[in-house]
């Protein structure tokens, strides 16, 4: 169980930084487009410059009054879009980041319990052992020593044998304890992950309208 647990904590960590990556790698693809945008949004300028400069050698001087008005308009639908697209984009940066260190602030918490899960497990085993070596020994005794010893050392036996069994409950009842405790922080952190994943997905339909930067291409 203990293996289990600290298999799964392992994989939801790696499938976490691998969504940071991609969503990284996604931003970066993100910027390379801005950057077309950008250089598109330049483009566009320099035909309005050069339509406001030159506007007599156009046969029709109301058209192309209309086509740079027009494609101002598309500038600066543009523009806002790719300003808010930053906005976002940063502002959903710094959120994915600080979700990443809670989650691997709470691996570690996890890993730091399992640890002391072990402790105690061994603990117990070595109890267990030793009570079975107690036992086997009071068996042996008990065919070889005359009544009279037996009872003294029965009697010592017996005081501590409860203290073992008393020792033994006590740690159980810990472990048992300490399992739920993680099972629930466990239970917490994939219904957490499930909204992590949810972000990310979602985060995917922000991206730019294509059909209006083509449009104001």
């Amino acid at each position: 169980m203990r293996k289990i647990i600290k298999l799964e904590n392992q994989k939801q960590y790696r499938e976490l930084k691998l969504h940071l990556s991609q969503k990284i790698d996604k931003k970066n693809f993100e910027s390379s487009q801005a950057r077309e945008l950008e250089k598109q949004l330049r483009e566009r300028e320099a035909e309005l410059q050069k339509l406001k400069i030159e506007p007599q050698k156009k046969v029709n001087v109301e058209s192309s009054q209309i086509q740079v008005r027009e494609l101002e308009r598309q500038l600066r639908e543009c523009q806002v879009r790719l300003q808010k697209k930053v906005n976002i984009e940063s502002s959903q940066a710094r959120e994915l980041e600080k979700q990443l260190r809670e989650r691997e602030a709470e691996l570690q918490k996890l890993k730091i319990e399992l640890q002391k899960k072990v402790k105690v497990e061994s603990r117990v085993r070595e109890l267990e052992k030793y009570n079975k070596d107690l036992q086997a020994e009071n068996e042996y005794l008990r065919r070889t020593w005359s009544t009279g010893i037996f009872e003294d050392w029965n009697r010592n036996y017996q005081a501590l044998h409860q203290m073992i069994s008393k020792e033994i409950g006590n740690n159980i009842s810990d472990l048992h304890s300490q399992n739920q405790q993680l099972q629930t922080q466990n239970s917490a952190l994939q219904n957490e992950l499930k909204v992590f994943e949810n972000i990310q997905q979602q985060l995917g339909l922000n991206g730019l309208d294509q059909d209006a930067i083509t449009e104001a291409a």
